[in-house]
């Protein structure tokens, strides 16, 4: 599976949320960078931690910030999550899975060793 890294402050719960809205709504907006590139899977990591990823989550689209309407973005959002637009780009998430991938079962595109050095949101990997 390749894909891109994302971070999230609290990533089990948040991955967990981005799911059930999907499940529910059809997709789930989760918020990026503004230099945020499409990716078909986003790997997520923990903000400050290197250990491994938390999930993936899968991607149909990605939007800039002001092409989605409010009525969109306030359904397609998890309710515990703030409704305020602080992300540039949103991903639109259709799915994935909540699972612990250490860190060293994750490695670059081009098959060299993930370093710790290497976890910045938008670097491509594969599991």
């Amino acid at each position: 599976m390749k894909g891109r890294i994302a971070k999230a402050d609290n990533p089990s719960v948040e991955i967990d949320a981005a799911i059930k809205c999907a499940e529910k709504n059809g997709y789930c907006w989760w918020g990026s960078a503004k230099n945020a590139v499409y990716a078909d899977n986003i790997i997520i990591f923990q903000t400050k931690n290197s250990s491994g990823a938390f999930g993936v989550l899968y991607v149909s689209d990605i939007f800039e910030e002001e092409n989605i309407s409010d009525d969109d973005f306030k359904l397609h959002r998890p309710h515990e999550w703030r409704n305020s637009r602080r992300f540039g780009r949103y991903y639109k998430i259709t799915g994935g899975i909540t699972k612990f991938i250490p860190r060293e079962e994750i490695l670059r595109e081009n098959g060299s060793e993930l370093r710790t050095t290497d976890l910045r949101t938008g670097v491509k990997v594969r599991i």
